[in-house]
């Protein structure tokens, strides 16, 4: 039983099968077949990788080796890229046991922030105007307390709540471990279930 706030080992693959499934997607990519899940190894392979620009060619590529990352594997690689052509070092995440998962780290860490890339919600908006409304309405009528106010919560003239203090910045090394723990927790859920994923080309 590991220590609460650890990710569970179960989903983290052995470096040779991490290294071979990354190689798989590299070569894929450097023989121009199209971002897809791979099926010819023992296990299927998703690739994630959404730092590539739109027609961009691998030309070459080295696996310069393993790196430290708590709770997945993590290599660093160099690439030969054309279309434009360019010498990147980089690096790719890889998770899961079967389906095995290959992201760009890029990508992986975007996992951690990924409510602020959703659009925003017209309904929400439409309820915030509603009650910036009720609040300006409320203001000429000290009487009146706001339709949304619960029982026992202050109206004017009353001292409000305690301010929620902010939460200190999270560091790039914690944002990391959250995200390889939300990834844990999403195949823990789907392990007994069919997986099925979609990967843009």
């Amino acid at each position: 039983m590991e220590p609460a706030g650890v990710p569970t080992k179960r989903f983290i693959p052995s470096p040779e099968t991490a290294q071979t499934a990354l190689e798989a997607v590299l070569a894929d990519w450097q023989a121009g077949r199209p971002r897809e899940l791979i099926e010819r190894l023992e296990v299927k392979v998703f690739p994630i990788d959404n730092q590539r620009k739109p027609g961009q060619g691998l030309e070459s590529f080295e696996i310069l080796g393993e790196v430290p990352y708590e709770g997945a594997r993590c290599f660093a690689v160099r690439l030969g890229l054309t279309h434009p052509a360019a010498d990147q070092k980089v690096r790719y995440v890889i998770l899961g046991i079967d389906p095995l998962y290959v992201y760009r780290q890029e990508d992986f860490e975007l996992l951690n922030h990924w409510d602020h890339m959703m659009p925003a919600d017209p309904d929400a908006k439409s309820e915030n105007r509603s009650s910036e409304s009720e609040k300006a309405s409320t203001a000429g009528n000290p009487e009146r307390p706001p339709a949304d106010a619960q029982p026992g919560a202050p109206t004017v003239g009353q001292p409000a709540a305690a301010e929620k203090i902010e939460e200190p910045p999270v560091s790039h090394d914690e944002a990391a471990r959250r995200s390889v723990g939300r990834f844990h927790i999403a195949l823990d859920d789907l392990a007994d279930r069919p997986v099925r994923a979609i990967v843009s080309a």
